[in-house]
């Protein structure tokens, strides 16, 4: 078994084989905790606490990571942690080694919500305490300061705030105090991490308000002030990175004077503090987030004046880390207000000088207009877009193509004066990626973003410039790509009123990709004519597509023979008698030949889609369908009226090389090809009889076994009386083919 196999593992102590079974180890946890906890968890204590054992403390490490991850999965149960991780964690924090101290903390913090509060308090709080002491290393004091939030989450308030009960002296002092003393410490990471842990501390005394409360978080304001003067730039930084979550914690004097500090002190003083201008920019989005929205003008304007010196600061990473905030600044200044000082900022660094810092632009751009009203959006941003569209550097492009779909249609609405230079350059973008490998999910992301925003382009942009990019796409790139740019054509088909490029471009389709040599080509055809239907109505597929979907059915290739099973329900349901008998006929031929295939793939995916397009058994009124209504009438006003026609087609052999002989037009082809007549000799399915028209409904009901010769039936193939007869239940079609 799987767990037998750890023991071996571990047992045999091989470094390599120790790593496979803490791997293995991962997977027992979710498939049968109760094993891991009883037979592997002692292995797994006593394996780590080998000291003997070749790289011990990278196998240390990794045992922590297994515990992380499975904790952060919430598959470790309470018994095994009790008993045997937890046990395990604390003793290797008592290791000399800093890197498995580390990595053993972070698995502590995460076990201390399933232990009792009891276990908690008598077990790791005396423990982070004794390490919290002056006289300790600095090592120690840093583990002390990790647990302190974590502690603070898991302990009374009582607790926080008395002397440890199990402590072997009186005169112990409190979580609290140790924590604010801890902010004084000598060593800078031990301050910088005390910095992060004063959130925590405030949220616990806040679910037991009162007088002790006010006074705690005096104490906690004090220490916040003193370290955001802190002379250490790290730990200045950590300080404004712990009090912005900080704020929501306090009593709104306190945040008030704490957000007066962070204006005046801290970003009011940036710029003579340049090394502190990469935490200050990388902080300012959350901070404006919470403190920005009814700031009085003059505080806000220190915040303006900061964002105004940054596109010119020496720091790249503040740079970037200044656009990559961009979206919040816009967010809590609101929609209405799109302030002078950030419309410059943007525009500034989307024309940085390092691309690193115009990629960082980029990917913030879709967020930054997402918090804008779209007339605003097109009016501040659109130029930005294409200027990055247009950029030299291949990273610079990559992010902005990468966050093309959600921004295209925000930047380009209709009419609006720049569209033409939008599509320029898209159409410039997409020609120099089409057909190459290593680019199609900058292609995939293009052609997606161009059906999103189909709306916004003008008659001439469509017929000129995105149809033939598409065409060409569908033509030349990876499968998603083309599939997504079929999509994005048809999405632009259904909003042009331009009848002959519809006609044109759907003609183009079937010729090229339904009747195309290409087995790949016409598998994507299938594709197209299932995304018609979600764009067109039933009797536009019927008009220019359902011709070749049925001539794909009998395709000579399996695989397109597979995918086009899922066109039948799909073109049953197009149907109406009595103008489409022969077209029905056709279908449950398809049918019957599909379930005998020789390929059982074929066979299998027929067979799921049987029951849909048998499913009716009687003649039925037609159901009112609005949607497809809506579609009908809005393609007459464009085309007129719109009919199938009735004539022969010849279809080429795919083995064919000639493209002229892959003509268009639309009507079923009753020539067959060399290759159609060959698939037909070795699948002889005979013809049913095709009941006279009903009054009533779309599709009659015809029985699978008319024409079988001795099969039984009372009339099968003849209209029955109420109105003809129907097609069998999927089971009894199941009975006559087999």
């Amino acid at each position: 078994s799987e767990a037998q196999k750890i023991k071996l593992f571990f047992e045999k102590r091989r470094p390599l084989q120790v790593r496979c079974g803490l791997e293995m180890l991962q997977r027992l946890f979710e498939t049968d905790g109760e094993v891991a906890d009883k037979e592997i968890l002692p292995c797994l204590q006593e394996l780590l606490a080998d000291s003997s054992l070749a790289d011990i403390c990278s196998l240390q490490c990794l045992g922590a990571e297994v515990v992380i991850e499975a904790a952060e999965g919430k598959r470790l149960r309470k018994e095994g942690v009790r008993e045997h991780i937890f046990p395990l964690a604390m003793s290797m924090l008592s290791t000399n080694d800093s890197k498995v101290i580390q990595a053993w903390t972070k698995a502590v913090i995460l076990l201390l919500p399933l232990l009792d509060t009891s276990e908690v308090e008598k077990t790791v709080l005396p423990f982070a305490l004794e390490n919290g002491e002056v006289s300790k290393s600095a090592d120690q004091r840093l583990l002390c300061a990790s647990l302190v939030g974590a502690l603070a989450s898991n302990l009374s308030v009582e607790a926080i705030n008395g002397p440890s009960t199990s402590a072997t002296s009186k005169s112990a002092p409190s979580l609290f105090k140790r924590a604010m003393a801890l902010c004084q410490d000598t060593d800078h990471n031990v301050r910088g991490c005390l910095a992060l842990q004063l959130t925590k501390l405030a949220e616990a005394f806040n679910a037991k308000p009162g007088t002790e409360t006010k006074i705690r978080h005096d104490g906690i304001v004090d220490e916040v002030m003193e370290l955001l003067q802190d002379e250490e730039a790290e730990v200045r930084g950590r300080a404004v990175e712990g009090t912005i979550p900080l704020l929501e914690h306090l009593p709104a004097n306190q945040r008030a004077n704490v957000t007066a500090a962070l204006t005046h002190e801290v970003y009011g003083k940036a710029q003579s503090r340049h090394g502190d201008l990469e935490m200050l920019a990388r902080n300012l989005g959350p901070l404006a987030a919470q403190v920005w929205k009814g700031m009085a003008p003059e505080d806000l304007e220190v915040y303006m004046a900061f964002l105004r010196e940054i596109p010119r600061c020496a720091n790249a990473e503040a740079r970037a880390a200044t656009a990559f905030n961009a979206p919040a600044f816009v967010f809590a200044l609101g929609k209405q207000h799109f302030e002078p000082a950030l419309e410059q900022l943007v525009a500034q660094l989307a024309k940085d000088g390092l691309p690193a810092v115009r990629a960082a632009m980029a990917r913030a751009l879709a967020g930054v207009a997402s918090q804008l009203d779209p007339p605003a959006a097109v009016e501040h941003l659109q130029r930005v877009l294409t200027s990055l569209l247009r950029d030299d550097s291949a990273e610079v492009r990559s992010a902005m193509l990468a966050k093309l779909p959600a921004l295209l249609p925000l930047l380009v609405q209709p009419d609006a004066d720049g569209n033409d230079e939008v599509v320029q350059a898209i159409s410039k973008v997409l020609t120099t990626i089409q057909g190459q490998h290593s680019f199609w999910r900058q292609e995939l992301c293009v052609v997606e973003a161009i059906g999103l925003a189909a709306r916004a382009f003008s008659p001439s942009q469509v017929q000129e410039t995105l149809v033939p990019a598409l065409l060409k796409s569908m033509a030349q790139a990876s499968y998603r790509v083309r599939l997504a740019a079929g999509h994005a054509l048809l999405a632009l088909l259904r909003l042009s009123r331009n009848p002959q490029l519809r006609a044109d471009t759907c003609h183009k389709l079937t010729r090229d990709w339904g009747r195309s040599p290409s087995f790949g080509k016409r598998m994507l055809y299938c594709e197209l004519c299932l995304a018609v239907l979600r764009h067109f109505s039933r009797n536009f597929f019927k008009v220019f597509f359902i011709d070749t979907a049925l001539e794909v059915i009998k395709d000579e290739v399996p695989n397109v023979r597979c995918r086009a099973c899922c066109l039948l329900p799909v073109i049953k349901r197009s149907l109406k008698l009595p103008f489409d008998a022969s077209l029905l006929e056709i279908v449950i031929n398809s049918m019957i030949r599909l379930l005998k295939d020789q390929d059982p793939d074929v066979v299998a995916a027929a067979r799921s889609v049987s029951d849909q397009v048998y499913k009716m058994d009687e003649l039925k009124p037609a159901a009112a369908d609005p949607e497809d209504d809506a579609k009908r009438a809005d393609e007459e006003q464009v085309h007129g009226t719109l009919e199938r026609k009735h004539h022969p087609i010849h279809r080429p052999s795919v083995e064919s090389n000639d493209p002229a002989k892959a003509g268009g037009g639309s009507g079923w082809a009753t020539t067959k090809s060399a290759g159609t007549a060959k698939y037909n000799s070795h699948n002889t399915i005979p013809k049913l009889s095709v009941p006279k028209a009903s009054s009533t409904g779309d599709i009659g009901k015809l029985s699978p076994t008319a024409g079988r010769g001795k099969a039984k039936s009372d009339g099968a193939g003849k209209v029955a009386s109420g109105g003809g007869s129907g097609l069998k239940s999927a089971a009894g079609f199941a009975r006559v083919t087999s």
